[in-house]
């Protein structure tokens, strides 16, 4: 066998694989001058190579994280482990270094305990062929014990057969490298898969962003915003608006606990909040025990049906949870349509909020409604009339006296208790009719 040139390791001998372990203590590799190479000069002929560039791969790839990257190399051979370390050394990584696939998913059970996913390493590099556990049952446990972990692992071995890269890839792989490998090679992998790492996190930041800005934003709202409008101030033409709030809410919080009230509430309110995704409505606000919707401000067609259909969800969903008393909640539902104002206000926690007197009417149809109904204006009645509603839905209430509105024709909603509205109304009607002639008749 012909001697390598001084100071260069065939790849043949790049990495001292299982097979040639028993070997360690004699002849691992001879020099130029035919002596035997000790251990730390094998490793440094070893790392001395691999850094060499190859031609037509450009400059050396370093990691794209400004924080130092944190490197597990999983790998039974010790040699192979410093010369990941000396290879790395050239980057911005740190490498903890195990040597079983067993202590690498008890680090990552560690890791994981202390402080969840966050605490893992950023990449594996992971040999296939271990004693006790292999790179690819190592990786399968990886990926089902920790299915949202999203660091890249990348299998590094002497198999290059086609059916092992496919295994592992298969098992949860990244990448493959086979070896003997080249530094150049081997960073480019590392950087590549870091980066996809990084775009998969900005774009998942993206979509968190975006999924709260709607929460707090309509979605036409959220386009112009987009598109770099700063002030947003509008003249809503039709908008349907809906007031809920609990009855006996102040008697209800001052005889239970607070955190009761809260827990009643928060469940209330996660149930609302249901709806009005559900039903594509925006959740303009709460105060207190007070719940405020709109519909329409999409431009919404039937915005006034749908706002009705919403009311009398909200009464069903509303008597599915108890209060701290032992019953079930009981909620009055007021809506109005009409035009209103509308604009994004503040600058800390920035809402899209409505003003005007169509929401002032809304809030007068629940205050001036009946338990467990649904009380509208006769404008939203005409609306959904309008869109097709039946009308042999809606039971007409007359015209009512409403504060700071005056007379007013309202309807309530043929859903919930509104017979029992009816009776209760009936009755107090007749108790003062009957008061008002005992009046009349008694000697003055």
């Amino acid at each position: 066998e012909e001697p390598s040139p001084a100071g260069v390791l065939p790849p043949a001998q790049l990495v001292v694989t299982p097979t040639v372990a028993s070997t360690r203590r004699g002849r691992l590799a001879r020099g130029a001058t035919n002596g035997l190479v000790r251990r730390s000069s094998l490793r440094a002929q070893m790392v001395d190579w691999v850094r060499r560039p190859q031609v037509g791969l450009g400059g050396q790839i370093s990691p794209q994280k400004k924080k130092r990257v944190e490197i597990l190399s999983v790998d039974d051979d010790e040699l192979n482990q410093e010369v990941i370390v000396e290879l790395m050394a050239t980057g911005n990584f740190s490498v903890t270094r195990v040597l079983s696939a067993r202590d690498a998913l008890d680090v990552l059970a560690d890791r994981f305990d202390d402080g969840g996913l966050t605490a893992f390493p950023d990449i594996i590099l992971m040999d296939l062929m271990m004693p006790g556990m292999t790179g690819l049952e190592a990786t399968r446990e990886i990926r089902e014990t920790y299915p949202t972990c999203n660091v890249p692992i990348i299998m590094v071995s002497a198999v290059n057969g086609e059916k092992d890269i496919c295994a592992g890839l298969q098992a949860g792989c990244n990448d493959y490298v086979t070896k003997p490998f080249r530094h150049m090679e081997l960073m480019a992998r590392v950087g590549l898969q870091l980066r996809i790492v990084q775009f998969y996190q900005k774009e998942l930041e993206s979509k968190q962003h975006e999924r709260i800005l709607q929460e707090i934003l309509p979605l036409s709202v959220i386009e112009r915003l987009k598109q770099g409008q700063n002030a947003i101030a509008d003249e809503l033409q039709d908008v349907t608006v809906i007031f809920s709030d609990i009855v006996g809410f102040t008697e209800l919080a001052a005889s239970h606990s607070t955190p009761s009230i809260i827990g009643m509430l928060d469940q209330l309110f996660t149930a609302f909040d249901c709806l009005v995704e559900r039903f594509r409505a925006y959740k303009v606000e709460t105060i207190g025990d007070a719940y405020m919707i709109a519909c329409g401000l999409d431009e919404q067609r039937g915005h006034a049906s749908t706002a009705i259909e919403l009311g009398t969800k909200m009464i069903e969903a509303a008597s599915c949870i108890m209060a701290p008393s032992g019953s079930p909640v009981r909620i009055r539902v007021g809506i109005h349509s009409g035009p209103a104002y509308a604009g994004v206000v503040g600058q800390k926690c920035p809402r899209y909020c409505l003003f005007g007197d169509t929401v002032n009417t809304a809030s007068r149809m629940e205050s001036t409604g009946f338990p467990m109904t649904v009380h509208i204006s006769d404008s939203t009645f005409q609306r959904a009339m309008s869109s097709g509603t039946d009308e042999e839905g809606f039971h007409s209430m007359g015209r009512r006296m409403v504060k700071g509105k005056g007379a007013m024709h309202t309807w309530l909603v043929k859903e919930g208790e509104w017979k029992a509205a009816l009776q209760a109304l009936e009755e107090t009607m007749d108790r003062t009719s009957s008061d008002l002639s005992s009046c009349m008749n008694s000697p003055s």
